[in-house]
């Protein structure tokens, strides 16, 4: 799966003050997952799954990001991006951990692929 990340202009003091008074990182709990947070130098970091395809255009991701930003943060409507990128994911077909042992190995997993590697 693929994921994506933009990056906005640093921000004012007031703007960052407004958005995140405490500076802490969000989440929310959508099917395709967004998350955001104040970067060190006061840029607003966006981040998300799109869809579940890994080859989305860069450019593509970042516009789908952005209108989702504004829709959380209007008050970044006219705030440029600067940085965006993507990578991908490896998840579960029921988006949660596998937990146990095998072979006498520990493991927590997101990716469900490991099952056949170890057989």
């Amino acid at each position: 799966m693929g994921s994506y990340i933009i990056v906005t202009e640093p921000l004012p003091e007031e703007l960052q003050a407004e958005i995140s008074p405490n500076k802490r990182i969000f989440f929310d709990s959508r099917n395709f997952l967004n998350y955001f947070r104040l970067t060190p130098d006061g840029r607003m970091l966006f981040g998300g799954r799109n869809d579940l395809s890994s080859d989305l255009e860069a450019i593509d991701g970042a516009d789908r990001l952005r209108r989702r930003m504004i829709e959380v943060f209007p008050q970044l409507e006219e705030r440029s991006i600067t940085h965006s990128w993507s990578g991908h994911l490896g998840l579960t077909f029921y988006l949660m951990p596998h937990i146990g042992q095998m072979n006498g190995i520990p493991f927590a997993v997101q990716h469900y692929r490991l099952f056949d590697r170890l057989t």
